[in-house]
């Protein structure tokens, strides 16, 4: 009875080494106003294992006019609209990436404020981009946050 219990013990506490990953989505959460940003343009890049990278323009068109637009000192051709995405959903790479996959979302604002997060891909999951305290005065600099969407049963 001793060895029995001892052994159902053992077998419970043994884990696979290899750990299951649920293959997933990506998400970005645009949750900050475009203000924050140079130039009112976001650049987010999308690395996954097994993918070609994928690098997201997004930029906030209605705080310039046509005019303004062609004087701009940066390339916005092909950028996302900054107010479509802002508060809603928007899934970077189109496709489900496999589970386990290594994936790093770098967002990048401006020449020097960059914020990288590096994960295994385990389901959908959401990258987060905001402004912490964007009352306080002086220089803003972008957050990410990383999580992981869990469907309701």
């Amino acid at each position: 009875m001793r060895r029995t219990l001892g052994l159902v013990l053992l077998l419970s506490c043994a884990r696979n080494p290899e750990a299951v990953y649920g293959d997933g989505r990506l998400y970005l959460l645009l949750d900050m106003d475009s203000r924050f940003a140079s130039d009112r343009l976001l650049f987010v890049r999308v690395e996954a294992e097994g993918y070609e990278a994928k690098t997201i323009k997004i930029f906030d068109y209605s705080k310039f006019t046509p005019e303004q637009l062609a004087t701009l000192p940066v390339d916005v051709e092909g950028a996302l609209d900054w107010a479509k995405l802002q508060g809603r959903p928007y899934d970077m790479m189109g496709m489900p990436i496999k589970g386990g996959s290594e994936v790093t979302v770098t967002v990048q604002q401006g020449e020097f404020d960059v914020n990288s997060v590096t994960f295994k891909m385990d389901g959908d999951t959401q990258i987060r981009v905001f402004v912490k305290d964007p009352e306080l005065p002086g220089p803003k600099h972008l957050q990410v946050e990383r999580s992981v969407l869990h469907v309701g049963f």
